[in-house]
């Protein structure tokens, strides 16, 4: 019963005088601090799925190519698709804020597309098994060209 009493981080008690409030600042410390250690770990876990949901790809490749977009468009150059000024017609205002904004929904559509499109050529490229009923000499050319392409993507 002692150990259980020595846990208790907050108590009161309203008595005939007035009301007592008693708390153990070291034991409301760990509990602080167990709350920052499992935000912390709930914020790696999502940094990790998104790491693992755009796999091909890193997300400075997208600061990157945000930042390309953004000089091309204030440099008075067209960008692709016109995808900036169709993201312009949808947002509300024409603003600098605005266009570095739609700089970036363009910047992600691209960005995402790239990935989406090297994440299912590596799927279609490891799903290849044609190779298994060639002859020898076929085989290592298929098997030096499959890893090149994998190799390649895998260091975009």
């Amino acid at each position: 019963m002692a150990e259980a009493h020595s846990a208790v981080a907050f108590s009161f008690a309203i008595t005939h005088d007035g009301w007592d409030v008693n708390f153990d600042r070291e034991v409301l410390y760990l509990v602080w601090e167990s709350g920052i250690r499992s935000w912390k770990k709930r914020l790696a876990r999502f940094r990790n799925s998104v790491h693992n949901g755009v796999y091909p790809g890193h997300l400075q490749s997208l600061y990157v190519l945000w930042t390309l977009l953004v000089a091309v468009h204030f440099g008075g150059f067209h960008i692709p698709f016109g995808l900036v000024r169709k993201a312009l017609v949808v947002l509300p205002g024409d603003s600098t804020m605005w266009q570095v904004i739609a700089c970036l929904l363009a910047a992600l559509t691209m960005w995402l597309s790239v990935i989406f499109l090297m994440r299912y050529l590596l799927k279609l490229l490891l799903m290849y098994k044609v190779y298994l009923f060639l002859y020898y000499k076929y085989i290592k050319i298929i098997f030096i060209f499959t890893y090149a392409i994998c190799k390649y993507l895998c260091n975009f």
